[in-house]
């Protein structure tokens, strides 16, 4: 039996995710954006806690919206492997997100780079808490 003549309700309801491809489709858009400014904080994050808390809070929401969209193209592809267009924003999520990997690969040698000390002290700071 294809899936488009499964019973609804014998179907993982993946709207808290996205509600259709077409908004999928739209937030990845909205994403690539996000994407591409990974590397505004290159050079930077030694600078002062405010450029490391940014750069440490532009990763954080990236990256939940990133692990959202990402996840609803998976689920939605291993639902139905044959669909072309689950094929399709599969593959856009997986080129976008190594695109965002390679663009923010200068962070974790950024990070080690900071001094020890300075960052213990920034590390005080409340608002780094979550982090």
């Amino acid at each position: 039996m294809d899936r488009k003549d499964q019973k609804i309700e014998n179907t993982w309801d993946l709207s808290a995710l996205s509600p259709s491809g077409e908004a999928w489709e739209k937030d990845m858009k909205k994403l690539s954006k996000l994407f591409s400014k990974a590397s505004h904080f290159k050079g930077h994050l030694g600078d002062s806690s405010d450029s490391l808390y940014e750069a440490l809070s532009y990763y954080r929401d990236t990256s939940l919206e990133a692990e959202r969209l990402g996840s609803w193209a998976y689920l939605m592809y291993e639902t139905d492997g044959t669909d072309g267009g689950n094929m399709r924003r599969l593959g856009m999520y997986q080129a976008e997100a190594a695109a965002f990997s390679e663009k923010f690969s200068y962070f974790t040698p950024e990070l080690l780079a900071i001094d020890e000390s300075k960052l213990n002290e920034w590390m005080k700071e409340k608002r780094f808490k979550e982090f």
